[in-house]
């Protein structure tokens, strides 16, 4: 696709981030316009875990925290900040979050406050994979099964974390209960620091020194499909995952999914699961033009052909627009508002739907009723 004549001089400075929490925090201190995000991660990772995983650091290298050991928000904004204008957005960003009578540390509450972030647009779902060993001594079978065993849960910042926490509190069991995939927290010196998490994951299952994973990602991910196609190498299969309505009762962002029958290799059986959407976030200080052409660009049919987001390409552009602001965690975006147009009343729709229905039944019946009329005439006469 080409490039947006409006923007064609503007420069782009992507970031590469460790995944959706942390995307969502700089997004709050103001470091970054735009980015991708896996609903309901803030919400299920707690303040205090948050603190423990965090590893801010100024430009030297130093941790950016005070003496009790944490995240020293004052100092953190006052180092990294490259420009004067950069500065003035992220000090405001940051100090609105500011507990003045804690020394300038957030507190819970404020720790939470996104007022700053909007959403462009709901893209895509992520569903839970419960991946397991299809060769092991005891064989796991059911989720409860995990207990003891050896589990990936995914890297911390990730929503594939946050998920597997939430997924191991509903199966009844924490962290402990289970053997931590070594993969899961690589230092910097460890051979395995160049490789990405999930050829991690393949290689934990390729040497059987992993016994299960749950990865939160879109159907036909290329790293999933590699894992079922190439059974003899990796060896695994598919759980389901049942009894969610107590999981989505409290967690209001998750949604009952299935994984169709042959998504994947060899997959002869719809898969029940659980999964959240991913989304398309945006600072609130991004001027309404940017994001408006931004959303023009992400909803334009060859680019979501292009990068295989079947769940908008797949309709027409009115219910793609629709879909875009399905159920947004955030705010929608007051530019991508403007390229959606006036809000559509959804029901309005559904009710058009049902009146073509009982018109089309209603021309149908007359039709019928037609015929017998004339039917019975011929044979009266």
């Amino acid at each position: 696709m080409e490039r947006s004549q409006k923007f064609k001089n503007a420069t782009v400075n992507p970031v590469s981030l460790r995944g959706s929490l942390e995307n969502l925090r700089r997004m709050q201190f103001g470091e970054i316009d735009f980015a991708l995000y896996q609903a309901g991660t803030q919400y299920i990772l707690s303040v205090e875990e948050f603190e423990r995983l965090d590893e801010y650091e100024d430009e030297n290298g130093n941790m950016l925290r005070n003496a009790n050991g944490v995240l020293d928000l004052k100092e953190f904004t006052r180092q990294r900040n490259p420009t004067e204008q950069d500065r003035e957005r992220k000090a405001k960003a940051a100090f609105e979050l500011l507990d003045t009578d804690n020394n300038g540390l957030l507190s819970a509450q404020e720790f939470n406050d996104t007022s700053s972030i909007r959403c462009v647009a709901v893209l895509y779902p992520e569903v839970v994979h419960l991946i397991v060993k299809d060769d092991l001594p005891i064989p796991i079978t059911t989720p409860a099964q995990l207990r003891g065993s050896r589990v990936a849960l995914g890297e911390k910042w990730t929503g594939t974390y946050a998920m597997s926490k939430i997924l191991l509190e509903h199966f009844g069991m924490v962290d402990s209960d289970i053997e931590r995939f070594s993969g899961d927290v690589v230092g910097d010196d460890d051979p395995d620091r160049g490789l990405s998490y999930y050829d991690r994951v393949k290689a934990g299952f390729e040497s059987s020194e992993l016994d299960a994973a749950i990865i939160t990602i879109g159907y036909h991910s290329e790293f999933v499909e590699e894992l079922f196609t190439d059974h003899k190498k990796y060896g695994v299969q598919l759980l389901p995952i049942v009894s969610a309505k107590g999981l989505m009762t409290k967690h209001v962002v998750l949604k009952d999914y299935e994984i169709p029958a042959w998504t994947y290799h060899n997959q002869s059986a719809p898969i029940p699961t659980v999964g959240v959407n991913a989304m398309l976030l945006a600072h609130a200080d991004v001027d309404d033009v940017v994001v408006s052409e931004v959303t023009r660009l992400l909803m334009d049919e060859q680019f979501l052909k292009e990068n295989k987001l079947g769940r908008l390409y797949r309709q027409s552009p009115q219910q793609r627009y629709l879909g875009a602001q399905d159920s947004p965690e955030f705010e929608i975006h007051a530019g991508a508002k403007d390229f959606y147009g006036p809000e559509i009343d959804v029901g309005q729709f559904e009710r058009w739907d049902a009146l073509r229905s009982i018109i089309a039944s209603t021309l149908i019946a007359c039709v019928i009723i037609g015929r017998w009329l004339v039917e019975r005439h011929r044979r009266q006469t």
